[in-house]
């Protein structure tokens, strides 16, 4: 027999049947995997596959799935991510190939190795966490072992956009600047993305940064939190610090204590770069724990070339993230209060955009009636900054930080 193209269209009758029984059979060894273009003997004939297989359960039985060829989705520490080219699903007899979900998405499959027992306990860790965030359509993992190595295909929804880390970068580039309107509309996307994929599951996700985010600009922008892999039950506890220092609140930090308000402070840092605050506090190399660093000295730099930015809208907004960043849990704003501060943001905003009509004036008026102490506040703030970098101390440290390339904060 050919090598064996598993695409709907590609088999005739007789080679389905075959094919049925050769997963039968192997069903029965206890036998997961195959891989491309090597011969499988089975009923005096020949099985050779164009694509490396996978089993999994399904709802109603196995289902197979046909890993595509084409160059890996994305590689790193937690594995590789492959495209799904469509799907086995065998029920009475029939086979039924589906590239696509019910809800028209594609398939990926993330590939991990376990060389550990304590891997392979957070792989199912990972997965039964990973079942209440729909949004990712997990399944559960098939295990298999290849050359001696625990080897794990776990199948999940392909989610449309790129990672926020290369939104955030081409944004500094110059390569496609955000508008005001789309910072704003991110900003209280990431924050719904927060509230309703982690925090409303009762789960604190411990890693939220750029490359664990993909946004899609729409519109309407969408927002998809991935990796959980470091996740915990809202009610559970740490013993060690894990994650990245830029984004890691300081509780975690200093105490090991965590809550899902030290999710709103990794969110508030990353809300920050959209706001055009990139500092020194996101490099690598910078120990920023070694003292208590206040929300106002980690907002430095906030509005960064952002010249067509409104004064009392920089106000609401550094008073939005300021309530983020807050050093103590107990001082720091739970998701909903970010999203209702960033909600007057967006009234502010847009009212901005209709200056014209008098109506508008009046409402932009009461909106800012009451801001006047924020912007004394910022005001001070931007004093002390602006002392901070004049002395000696400061000029060698803006001088570290204008070295630092601004993308090794968005990966830190």
């Amino acid at each position: 027999m050919p090598p064996i193209n598993l695409k709907a269209g590609q088999l005739n009758s007789n080679e389905t049947k075959e094919l049925l029984h050769f997963f039968a059979y192997h069903a029965n060894l206890g036998i997961k995997y195959w891989q491309k273009n090597k011969i499988y003997e089975f009923d005096g004939k020949q099985f050779i596959f164009k694509n490396n297989i996978y089993q999994r359960q399904g709802k109603h039985g196995f289902c197979y799935e046909v890993i595509s060829n084409k160059e890996p989705i994305g590689e790193g520490s937690f594995g590789t991510v492959r495209l799904i080219k469509n799907t086995l699903v065998i029920k009475n007899e029939e086979v039924n190939f589906k590239k696509e979900g019910k809800d028209k998405s594609r398939r990926v499959v993330k590939i991990q190795d376990h060389s550990t027992e304590d891997s392979e306990k957070n792989l199912e860790k990972e997965y039964q966490l990973s079942k209440k965030a729909v949004h990712l359509g997990i399944k559960e993992p098939t295990k298999t072992i290849l050359d001696g190595t625990i080897r794990s295909y776990t199948t999940m929804k392909l989610l449309p956009g790129k990672e926020l880390y290369d939104i955030l970068d081409d944004d500094q580039k110059g390569i496609r600047v955000l508008t005001l309107a789309k910072r704003i509309e991110l900003s209280m996307a990431l924050l719904q993305a927060l509230k309703h994929q982690v925090t409303a599951i009762e789960i604190i996700h411990r890693d939220i940064k750029p490359k664990n985010i993909l946004v899609d600009l729409g519109p309407p922008i969408r927002v998809n939190i991935l990796d959980y892999g470091m996740s915990i039950k809202s009610d559970g506890t740490i013993s060690k610090c894990e994650g990245p220092l830029a984004y890691i609140a300081p509780e975690v930090f200093h105490d090991k204590i965590i809550s899902d308000k030290s999710d709103v402070f990794s969110m508030g840092r990353v809300l920050a770069l959209i706001w055009r605050g990139y500092n020194d506090t996101y490099a690598s190399f910078f120990q920023r724990f070694a003292e208590k660093f206040s929300a106002e000295r980690l907002l430095i730099n906030l509005f960064d070339k952002l010249e067509e930015l409104e004064e009392d809208s920089r106000i609401l907004i550094f008073k939005a993230l300021k309530g983020m960043l807050e050093f103590h849990p107990n001082d720091r704003s739970n998701i909903d209060n970010a999203i209702e501060n960033f909600e007057a943001v967006n009234i502010a905003l847009s009212t901005v955009k209709q200056l014209n009509s008098s109506s508008a004036c009046e409402n932009l008026e009461q909106t800012f009636s009451n801001l006047d102490g924020e912007r004394k506040q910022l005001e001070t703030l931007t004093n002390t900054n602006s002392s901070f970098f004049s002395s000696k101390a400061g000029k060698e440290e803006q001088k570290s930080c204008n070295n630092i390339e601004n993308q090794q904060a968005l990966s830190t």
